[in-house]
């Protein structure tokens, strides 16, 4: 009997060492699941990124078949998310061409060309 009352400290609380057993534990469990969370966030803006280029290679190819007559701001659909892109020209013989490829109000990808016109 005399021995289990050595672990027995106090009846009114934990002890020291089961409240350091608890926090190692949660540690143990919350280390890896905030972890796969980054990872995940990480992916989800991977994508994102890969759409955006994706779409914006699309684009330019529009343009270029089009002669550079493309609209300012165009709306795609893609896994229920709306993605804008948004074109701007500027220059004479020299054009620059800007297209802003953007989710949600952020800008997730952005490609510059330039197109030589004799005209």
């Amino acid at each position: 009997m005399k021995h289990l009352q050595f672990f027995i400290i106090s009846k009114s609380g934990y002890s020291l060492l089961e409240v350091t057993i608890a926090l190692a534990l949660l540690f143990f469990t919350l280390a890896p699941l905030s972890v796969m969370i980054h990872r995940n966030n990480a992916l989800i803006h991977a994508r994102q990124e890969i759409i955006a280029m994706c779409l914006l290679e699309q684009e330019i190819a529009r343009a270029k078949c089009r002669s550079l007559n493309i609209l300012p701001v165009q709306r795609r659909v893609i896994n229920n998310a709306e993605w804008i892109i948004t074109s701007e020209v500027s220059g004479d013989k020299l054009k620059t061409v800007t297209m802003v490829a953007s989710l949600f109000g952020k800008e997730r990808g952005r490609s510059v060309f330039y197109e030589f016109t004799d005209q």
